[in-house]
């Protein structure tokens, strides 16, 4: 990774020294700021593109952050949510999901993004606009009409939309269950 050797270089460290859990001490931390500015040269010199796929915070912080996650492990993942929903009642494809996860790149010119899956029956909603609480009536709209059963999401991401809710004043939806995976 071509930022660490780098940074190794600047502070004289070098990566055969890191044997131990305390070796890692000699690594100064990395910021949010820093992560932005570093851009590709954090991405390890094995990256193969058609390997990973690009996610993105869920933006709480009103600046969602973008990542790669190796393809194989974002099937395990996924395969890994079924099997917990399934325990709690999901039947996949039955039950309507409203579903709140940062898919795209933030874009302040766009109006909400919620797009349905008739596979999946989910109604999928990039989380980057919960930022924004102008974008509230869109959501209660889609949300109220497509009347689902199950919200999943980012905490952040389900926090966000609680907070904008509970300041509308209006009642919010009732879901039979509630789903959270992290960031």
């Amino acid at each position: 990774v071509p930022y660490y050797r780098e940074l190794f270089g600047r502070i004289g460290l070098r990566a055969s020294e890191l044997r131990t859990l305390e070796d890692l001490r000699a690594i100064p931390p990395i910021t949010k700021e820093e992560v932005k500015a570093a851009g590709s040269r954090l991405y390890s010199d094995l990256l193969r593109p058609e390997l990973v796929q690009r996610q993105f915070t869920g933006g709480s912080t009103g600046e969602p952050m973008g990542f790669f996650l190796d393809r194989e492990r974002a099937r395990l993942e996924t395969s890994f949510f079924y099997w917990i929903w399934r325990g709690y009642g999901h039947v996949l494809g039955r039950d309507r999901v409203a579903y709140f996860k940062a898919d795209r790149a933030p874009d302040p010119n766009r109006k909400v993004f919620s797009k349905y899956d008739p596979v999946l029956n989910y109604m999928r909603f990039d989380s980057n606009d919960l930022s924004r609480p102008e974008n509230f009536e869109a959501y209660r709209q889609v949300l109220e009409e497509f009347r689902a059963p199950i919200l999943f999401g980012y905490p952040s991401s389900i926090h966000l939309l609680a907070r904008m809710w509970h300041r509308s004043g209006r009642p919010a939806p009732r879901f039979r269950l509630v789903l959270l995976a992290s960031e």
